[in-house]
């Protein structure tokens, strides 16, 4: 979930008819600016959450230094939670984490592909082992993004690698399987086994691929690779009317429940578990 809406691309929809429109949006710069205190958008989206059979969510953040997200988490405490973002190239970036974390934020949400920056640059480094000292997780969209900004050169998980090795106690999560790169995200994993993914969004880039995968497919070679204990749910819910995207939970319920031959251990954790672990959520 995030503060500025969903990728565009609804189920169903033509790919490249739905990354057309939201490049359009970005480019123009639109914004869609809630019509709501962070108090009050708090309790819609526990309306929502409710509706849907959700406990917790754990929302991401476009906007550094954002007041209203602040209000936001505190707002609905251990219902509602969210990582926060900085440029990690930036000078202060460890202490802008820190007064992050200090005002309640559970994780840092980083986006190479679209801001063009490496996070194996020795620049980054300091925020990174602000994270680990402080116990949190860093979330990372690489792979493709409808974003105008973005740069591919940048894209790559492989660029993890030093800094995932160099830092084994801080938890890295993939989102969107890679978002095209699952190849590279296994191969991380290989060598890195404090690297997770989430299974967030519509996963359209499958569309991408020079050969079939179905959803359940890239689920299972994620176990098969993984193992159950490195996977996360996630919805990629957001945008402004607040509104879960229900039919992503209900696909990937479904797989998790009923397609792959899981235990119901190994469920909780795909559909919970993993998340309440990584991010430090409270019961």
């Amino acid at each position: 979930m995030d503060e500025l809406g969903a990728l565009a691309g609804g189920r169903g929809e033509d790919i490249q008819k739905g990354m057309a429109r939201r490049r359009r949006r970005l480019r123009s710069g639109e914004r869609t600016v809630p019509d709501a205190t962070a108090a009050e958008m708090a309790v819609r989206w526990c309306e929502e959450l409710d509706r849907v059979g959700v406990d917790k969510a754990v929302f991401m953040s476009f906007v550094p230094d954002s007041d209203y997200f602040r209000s936001f988490i505190t707002a609905r405490p251990r219902r509602i939670y969210a990582c926060c973002t900085l440029d990690p190239t930036e000078p202060d970036a460890a202490e802008q984490l820190e007064s992050e974390v200090a005002a309640g934020f559970v994780g840092l949400k980083l986006y190479p592909t679209n801001q063009c920056y490496r996070l194996s640059d020795r620049a980054a480094r300091p925020v990174l082992e602000k994270a680990q000292e402080l116990r949190i997780p860093v979330v990372v969209h690489y792979g493709v993004s409808v974003a105008p900004t973005s740069d591919l050169a940048c894209a790559d998980p492989i660029d993890l690698h030093p800094v995932a090795r160099d830092l084994p106690e801080l938890p890295f999560i993939i989102v969107h399987f890679g978002a095209g790169y699952l190849h590279e995200v296994l191969n991380l994993f290989y060598h890195c086994p404090n690297v997770y993914v989430d299974t967030s969004g519509t996963n359209n880039w499958r569309a991408l691929l020079p050969y079939e995968m179905s959803l359940r497919d890239v689920f299972a070679k994620c176990l098969e690779v993984m193992g159950a204990e490195r996977i996360i749910y996630g919805s990629d819910s957001g945008g402004v009317p607040s509104s879960y995207r229900e039919w992503v939970l209900a696909d990937q319920a479904d797989i998790v429940e009923n397609r792959l031959g899981l235990s119901e251990a190994e469920k909780r954790l795909l559909l919970r578990g993993n998340a309440e672990r990584v991010y430090g959520l409270k019961s």
